[in-house]
């Protein structure tokens, strides 16, 4: 449905626009992504306002999104997928952070372990940033996790927790497999 609307949308803009815009890749690209990042956004926010859990939805989402602009991690393929299984992430956690107060820091150290072995996971092809810099972006994690000793939410340990789990590679395709055997 997204890539159709993607389509359909760059290729109407190109005829219209055809000396202002990039080509009808490029423009079905970014169409594309801002579909998917801001319709489970808007899909959050309009939902969490009529639940009247705006605030705990907007810890959520910030503290797993801004753990995953360092940390990286697992991209589900489909658009479509990733926006239904981001906003059931988000409620899940909101959902299920009153019920962890007494591990709450078992789990965020967990989410530490996580990092320190796994971060950044899967950002490689992803990012302009040299793999020597890659450091910076797991003490970076690490410092936004570390945070939540001092903020003490049970969202955040959540949030953090599940996008940690995230930078694990459990499943490879084969064309993944040799991808990596040629970069090494």
């Amino acid at each position: 449905m997204i890539n159709d609307i993607s389509d359909k949308l760059s290729v109407y803009l190109k005829k219209r626009y055809p000396n202002e815009l990039p080509s009808v890749s490029i423009v079905r690209y970014s169409i594309k992504f801002l579909i998917s990042n801001i319709t489970p956004i808007l899909v959050l926010i309009v939902s969490s306002m009529l639940l009247r859990i705006f605030p705990e939805v907007m810890i959520a989402l910030l503290g797993f999104s801004i753990l995953r602009m360092f940390s990286g991690g697992y991209h589900i393929k489909s658009a479509e997928v990733c926006i239904v299984v981001s906003v059931v992430l988000v409620y899940t956690i909101v959902m299920v952070s009153p019920l962890i107060q007494n591990i709450k820091t078992i789990i965020d150290i967990a989410s530490l372990v996580l990092v320190v072995i796994f971060a950044p996971s899967n950002i490689k092809k992803q990012t302009r940033i040299k793999e020597e810099n890659f450091i910076y972006l797991k003490i970076v994690s690490l410092m936004i996790i570390a945070g939540n000793f001092i903020v003490h939410s049970n969202i955040l340990t959540l949030a953090f927790f599940l996008q940690s789990l995230s930078l694990i590679r459990i499943v490879y395709s084969e064309k993944e497999v040799m991808r990596n055997a040629k970069d090494e």
